[in-house]
């Protein structure tokens, strides 16, 4: 009995000792910023220059979801690697529909510097159609992990200084004939 109280006085300085341990790592963890986010997704529509919606099957010779891909080519650890950043991991893209125009869009990943130096983006629109999206980085109130300027097919295409105050990424539009 005395080998069991003994055990128990023993025990219980380490238990609150832990317990206080544990308790700081949580307050310490709530009030620590995030870790910077591996990508942004970026809603990115196409169309034809008279308007026609390219992602709606409907559309002659619209885009087929079955074809998109979105794969990138990063840098990481010295090592070149191509890399998917879509939410399940893999380089194939839905297609979605946006409430408020109609217009149907993909969901364009792409990669931030968080862990790698991202060096361009390959989006495969068909088995013979690939555009590639090129970024800068030169810091913004959202940090300099995040691409300030988006390139597509080496033209202009989004600004992160457009990006309104709720946070919401500005879309792309994208005019293919």
């Amino acid at each position: 009995m005395k080998t069991n109280l003994n055990r128990t006085l023993f025990c219980k300085p380490i238990l609150s000792s832990f317990s206080l341990v544990f308790l700081l790592s949580i307050c310490a963890c709530e009030n620590s910023p995030m870790p910077p986010r591996a990508s942004i997704v970026i809603s990115t529509f196409y169309k034809t220059s008279s308007g026609a919606d390219l992602l709606n099957s409907r559309t002659p010779n619209a885009y087929k979801e079955k074809d998109l891909r979105v794969i990138s080519k990063v840098e990481e650890r010295g090592v070149i690697k191509l890399k998917s950043y879509n939410q399940d991991g893999v380089d194939s893209v839905g297609i979605f529909i946006d409430d408020q125009t109609g217009f149907n869009y993909i969901e364009l990943a792409i990669p931030t510097k968080a862990a790698v130096l991202p060096l361009e983006t390959y989006i495969y629109l068909s088995p013979t159609k690939i555009d590639t999206a090129t970024y800068t980085f030169e810091g913004s109130r959202f940090g300099t992990h995040i691409p300030d300027k988006i390139f597509y097919n080496k033209k202009l295409v989004w600004e992160i200084s457009k990006t309104p105050l709720d946070g919401n990424w500005p879309p792309i539009t994208i005019v293919r004939n």
